[in-house]
């Protein structure tokens, strides 16, 4: 989910200014933007995609967001910290369960960010 909402965030910005070119974001720099935790949630991530999409040299015709126009706080964000060690694999399947699959629901009920519950189905 991350990824598109990154790009309509470029694409928001740039259609201010006039461009209609291409926007793309390198499999390292959607993997990065994937991990993080964003604590911030959308506003973060607009702030960072603006950032990414100026630092990126953009021109014209096409946008390329790489890993290093990326924060550091983004590229050296280790996902492992962030999972909550008191979470296990069964315990987020049941709540899962309990919560009809609702990623947010699960999260408010264990009291962790929403990205953790998702992180943590996809990694165990």
């Amino acid at each position: 989910d991350i990824v598109p909402l990154e790009e309509q965030a470029i694409r928001g910005l740039l259609a201010e200014h006039g461009f209609t070119g291409s926007i793309e974001v390198t499999e390292k720099a959607a993997a990065l933007l994937e991990a993080f935790d964003w604590p911030g949630n959308v506003r973060e991530l607009r702030a960072v995609a603006e950032r990414a999409a100026i630092h990126s040299g953009m021109d014209q015709s096409r946008v390329l967001i790489r890993a290093v126009h990326l924060p550091e706080r983004v590229r050296d964000f280790d996902p492992s910290m962030a999972t909550d060690p008191r979470l296990t694999r069964s315990l987020v399947e049941s709540v899962m369960d309990e919560v009809g699959g609702n990623q947010s629901e699960a999260a408010r009920r264990l009291g962790v960010h929403r990205n953790t519950i998702a992180r943590y189905l996809r990694t165990g």
